[in-house]
Parts: structure tokens; C-alpha cells; sequence
């Protein structure tokens, strides 16, 4: 997958985004934004929100996004 969290934001507070194995995750706002064949869908009716939906993979990934932005 390549590496779009250089070129787009989150759509609702434009914040980074964080590429995981669900989409790409906004930590501000706990969404995250599915990739349908290879395509981000970058549309808030679409993201899925909350932290539940989170696996503990996507959490380490989100994390080291965090940190690599700094």
C-alpha cells in the first residue's frame, strides 16, 4: 500500500492520518477511512468510528505514525 498519509488529511478536523490495516485512521476523531480496491474513500458517511472497531495491531501502527510525525 502506498503511503497516501503524506498527500491527504482527515476530511473532518484535517488532521494526519495514520495508515492501518483497516484504512486510515484519524486519531483525533477515531475514524477510520476504508481503502476499496486500492482507492481511500475519503467521505465521513463511509468512515468508521469509534475505537472498538481498533485491532491492537492498527493501535501499535497508529502509535508509531504518531511518533515518525514528530
Amino acid at each position: 500500500m502506498k503511503d497516501w498519509t503524506k498527500y491527504i488529511v482527515c476530511p473532518v478536523c484535517h488532521g494526519p492520518l495514520c495508515a492501518t490495516e483497516t484504512g486510515l485512521t484519524c486519531k483525533t476523531d477515531q475514524l477510520t477511512f476504508p481503502i476499496r480496491d486500492g482507492i481511500p474513500v475519503m467521505l465521513k458517511e463511509e468512515a468508521i468510528s469509534g475505537e472498538k472497531h481498533i485491532a491492537k495491531a492498527d493501535t501499535l501502527a497508529i502509535a508509531i505514525c504518531l511518533f515518525a510525525q514528530k
